[in-house]
């Protein structure tokens, strides 16, 4: 039996505080062919890239491309509302998705808590972060 070092979904985040968006998560990936096969869970995306340098690039291009078109092209309610379909929590939920669903200003942190895990074992991770303006 040989022990296969099993990549594990970390905490994947989404964070307002001072007018800004932070955000952080795991993206999950494997060499098929000549390219790399990846998913990153926490906003249902899958994607393929031809190198680890290039996977990195489009992963926290395309989750950005997620925040600028639920928030800019739709509406901030969408946005909301988009991010709680996808699993994410956060403490005294209710309370505060209502608050930023009227746009008062407040300091939140959402975990994703995604049940749909799919098997990860033959798969390697990376964990991303990035931070935009709101």
């Amino acid at each position: 039996m040989s022990n296969k070092n099993i990549a594990k979904k970390k905490e994947d985040f989404i964070e307002f505080k001072d007018g800004k968006i932070n955000y952080g998560f795991s993206a999950f990936f494997k060499r098929v062919d000549e390219r790399y096969s990846v998913h990153i869970p926490a906003y249902d995306l899958v994607f393929s890239a031809k190198d680890k340098e290039s996977m990195d690039r489009k992963a926290l291009k395309i989750v950005k491309a997620f925040y600028d078109f639920n928030i800019d092209h739709k509406s901030w309610r969408s946005f909301m509302l988009t991010i709680h379909k996808l699993g994410f929590r956060s403490p005294q939920h209710d309370f505060i998705m209502q608050s930023l669903m009227n746009k008062k200003p407040t300091k939140a942190k959402f975990s994703s808590n995604n049940q749909q895990k799919p098997n990860y074992a033959d798969m390697e991770s990376v964990e991303l972060a990035n931070e935009m303006s709101f």
